[in-house]
C-alpha cells in the first residue's frame, strides 16, 4: 500500500492531466522522428501514422503501450549503485517510488 503522505508531490493532479493531454497532442500532431527504418517500419506496421522518418502517435497507441508496462520495476545507476524501485499507481496515473 501506497501512502499519499510518502508521495513527494511535484506537481497537482490538474496540471499533470494538462501535461499529460498536451504531451499526447504533441506526440499525435507533431510526432517523432527516428533514423531508424526498421523503427519507423515498426510503428507503420502498428498502424501509426508515418511520414518519410515522422511517426505520428495517436492516443489510442499511447494508451495501449502504457498499458503494458509492469506494475513495478527497479532503476538503477550506470554503475549498478543506488537502485530505486517504482510502482504504478493507476489512481494518479502515475509511477511512485517505493
Amino acid at each position: 500500500m501506497i501512502h499519499q503522505d510518502h508521495l513527494l508531490k511535484v506537481v497537482d493532479a490538474p496540471t499533470l492531466e494538462q501535461i499529460h493531454a498536451q504531451t499526447l497532442r504533441l506526440l499525435a500532431e507533431t510526432g517523432v522522428v527516428f533514423d531508424s527504418e526498421e523503427i519507423v517500419d515498426l510503428f507503420k506496421r502498428k498502424g501509426a501514422k508515418v511520414s518519410g522518418k515522422r511517426v505520428y502517435l495517436s492516443e489510442s497507441m499511447i494508451t495501449a503501450a502504457l498499458e503494458t508496462c509492469p506494475g513495478c520495476f527497479t532503476m538503477t545507476g550506470r554503475n549498478g549503485s543506488a537502485p530505486v524501485m517504482w510502482r504504478k499507481n493507476s489512481s494518479l496515473r502515475t509511477w511512485c517510488i517505493i
